[in-house]
């Protein structure tokens, strides 16, 4: 086996408004919970990043994972930052996330019973493979929802 080949995604970072709010979002709808949760110092954030901000941070993953963080396949990163503009103009935008669940029709009628405003009901790709829809989480970041058919 080749060592230069991905084996999987470990995890997606994404900015939001309010931790405290995605969090919320991410477990009701996904079944996410806060697997840690950090404010990064100056001299990290210099390191990392060579710009002042303030920037809190949360993984989020599987309610069975373990704290760890070895066994999840749903692995997010959600930062906090409290500087908005020099984090967007040193940071491009988010394009999207694409989330796999077990039922697609199932977290879109939660959604819709929920008030959420979704553009169009969940479709099957051309292949019929999945089946899918896109919507936002709080902080509007585009999020696609996929169930893969057998």
């Amino acid at each position: 086996m080749s060592l230069l080949r991905a084996t999987n995604i470990r995890h997606a970072g994404i900015a939001v408004d309010s931790i405290k709010e995605e969090l919320k979002f991410y477990k009701r709808y996904f079944g996410m919970e806060l697997l840690v949760q950090e404010t990064l110092d100056k001299k990290t954030i210099d390191r990392l990043f060579g710009i002042d901000i303030k920037l809190k941070y949360a993984k989020i993953g599987c309610a069975d994972t373990n704290k760890k963080q070895k066994t999840c396949p749903c692995l997010i990163e959600l930062y906090e930052v409290k500087d908005p503009r020099n984090w967007v103009r040193h940071f491009p935008v988010w394009n999207h996330i694409a989330i796999t669940v077990p039922d697609v029709m199932a977290v879109y009628n939660k959604m819709i019973e929920d008030g959420r405003q979704i553009d169009k009901t969940p479709w099957t790709d051309k292949l019929g493979k999945n089946k899918l829809f896109f919507c936002q989480d709080e902080s509007w970041n585009l999020l696609e929802i996929v169930e893969e058919l057998k």
